[in-house]
């Protein structure tokens, strides 16, 4: 089973009974914030995202990106999004890896994700061979950082208010100087 579920007590205790092996995939939050700034900005009918118009009649680019981040009418924050999921990180019988992780180094995650899940150890390379993030009609470009090309001095700013402690949590960042 694959997607995005909170870590809230049943499922995890769910998992546990029926020993469920748990995997928990993580982004920069930074790149979260393009990305799904993006995805609401597509104009493929494929993807859905509840109420794109209400974002679509902000002023630009930015301002979207701040509603992903603060929130809107339509959109909790980031904080209170990321935090449904975030209790996986402290659940030992999770494999958690970083997004940037497995595409920097996707047969070391490969291996991993393959001992988690008991796989042989044939499974790994052909694991990777078969990544194909082009067919996810979700993948745009899959790079990391791209954040940087993206955040102006004012969303950095608001980002560190709002996520900064996050990021230093995660490895992200070693402290408020990015």
């Amino acid at each position: 089973m694959a997607g995005h579920i909170a870590c809230d007590a049943p499922i995890r205790v769910e998992t546990q009974i029926q020993e469920v092996p748990v995997i928990f995939l993580y982004r920069d939050l930074r790149d979260v914030v393009v990305s799904t700034t993006y995805h609401i900005e597509s104009e493929d009918g494929r993807l859905h995202f509840p109420n794109k118009p209400y974002f679509w009649r902000m002023d630009s680019h930015e301002e979207r990106m701040k509603r992903v981040i603060l929130g809107s009418g339509v959109l909790p924050s980031l904080r209170w999004r990321w935090e449904q999921y975030a209790g996986w990180l402290k659940t030992p019988e999770v494999l958690c890896l970083s997004y940037q992780e497995l595409r920097l180094d996707p047969m070391r995650c490969a291996i991993l994700i393959a001992d988690h899940i008991g796989l042989p150890e044939q499974a790994p390379p052909l694991m990777v061979n078969s990544i194909g993030p082009t067919r996810s009609i979700t993948f745009r470009e899959g790079r990391v950082g791209d954040w940087q090309e993206e955040f102006t001095p004012e969303l950095k700013d608001v980002f560190k208010l709002r996520m900064g402690d996050w990021l230093v949590r995660l490895g992200f960042e070693e402290g408020d100087d990015w």
